[in-house]
């Protein structure tokens, strides 16, 4: 009985740090941008030139919007065709 709880509280012990944590959010800086050679955008990525606030809902439609290559390098900052900011 004894070797059950303490087995019991080793358990709780190995596994509580491991409860609530999450998958940190990727964070792009001006600093990560000349501390590593490529920046590697893991998901689809999609540009449109422009700066709306509404562009970044979740349910606007980007439907019309071009697929961006996101391997790029620290000095490809700009790509032909893309005016502006976005």
């Amino acid at each position: 009985m004894k070797n059950s709880i303490t087995l019991y509280w080793v358990l709780i012990l190995f596994f509580f740090p491991l409860i609530g944590k999450a998958e940190a959010e990727a964070f792009l800086s001006a600093d990560s941008l000349t501390k590593y050679h490529t920046i590697w955008l893991v998901k689809p990525w999609k540009y449109h030139p422009g700066d709306n606030p509404q562009w970044a809902q979740p349910d606007y439609d980007d439907s019309q919007w071009q697929r961006a290559d996101t391997r790029y390098k620290p000095n490809q900052t700009a790509v032909e065709g893309w005016p502006g900011i976005g």
